[in-house]
């Protein structure tokens, strides 16, 4: 009922094509192992260039904050200079400049 010549036929030409099939099949497989490699870093790369750049925002609105509140805080030691001692106001400069280069 079935002709085993036709099969036997099928059998030979796969055989003879496994020595090309097979590296193609491997290249196939590595190349898609460093493209999903490269995926994985490119996204993972991004998410941190993202992060980074929140959390310098973070920053930078933190710093804004304090040099505010220390621009006043100069302003108020100025202001009351002479209502200070000489000692007392170079001490409050010392502070200040001190928590000035704390922020830097």
């Amino acid at each position: 009922m079935f002709d085993k010549s036709s099969n036997s036929i099928d059998e030979i030409e796969f055989i003879h094509s496994l020595p090309f099939t097979i590296p193609v099949l491997i290249f196939v497989f590595i190349l898609s192992k460093k493209l999903g490699c490269f995926s994985n870093y490119k996204s993972l790369r991004e998410e941190i260039n993202q992060e980074i750049e929140n959390l310098l925002e973070e920053l930078n609105l933190i710093k804004e904050k304090d040099l505010i509140i220390l621009k006043e805080e100069f302003e108020n030691i100025k202001n009351n200079k002479e209502k200070m001692t000489s000692n007392e106001y170079n001490d409050k400069l010392r502070t200040l400049r001190k928590q000035l280069t704390e922020k830097i």
